[in-house]
């Protein structure tokens, strides 16, 4: 005859054990790892100071989500931006949208990205936002700048 103690010893060790694996297979009990980065790369730092002194009479913002600005008329339209950013977005002094900045680097070639832009682009012509895409490199000069932001 099996002693009910040792029963119940070995239910709760298989009791602990489920609980371990299903806690592993959950995400339970993960430890999970952060650090800094940078919220420019070396050509943003660039175009942010470029900006800054072009546009001094304007507020510069970095790294604004789409959804901040645009909402989606469903939740369909919302998912296709949720995750969406813009490099720069410029406001007149009562905050206001005056445009939007995409700097496109050679990344902005690969397919999936054109998709990503064409999204984004057509996100902010429906919202009447003005969208202004410039080569990352060269850096349009300040002439150009002041033309397509105010023209």
């Amino acid at each position: 005859m099996i002693n009910p103690l040792v029963i119940a010893v070995g239910v709760i060790i298989i009791g602990g054990i489920l609980t371990l694996a299903a806690s592993k297979k959950t995400g339970k009990n993960k430890t999970y790892s952060y650090k800094a980065k940078k919220l420019f790369t070396n050509n943003e730092k660039e175009m942010h100071s470029k900006l800054t002194k072009t546009f001094p009479e304007y507020k510069i913002f970095s790294q604004v989500a789409l959804s901040s600005m645009i909402e989606g008329k469903n939740f369909a339209s919302h998912g296709t931006i949720s995750r969406m950013s813009v490099d720069f977005v410029i406001l007149d002094q009562e905050l206001n949208i005056v445009s939007a900045i995409e700097i496109d680097d050679k990344s902005h070639q690969r397919e999936d990205r054109k998709k990503a832009d064409a999204t984004k682009n057509e996100a902010f012509k429906q919202a009447g936002i003005k969208l202004i895409r410039w080569p990352a490199v060269p850096h349009p000069n300040e002439i150009q700048m002041l033309k397509d932001v105010k023209g």
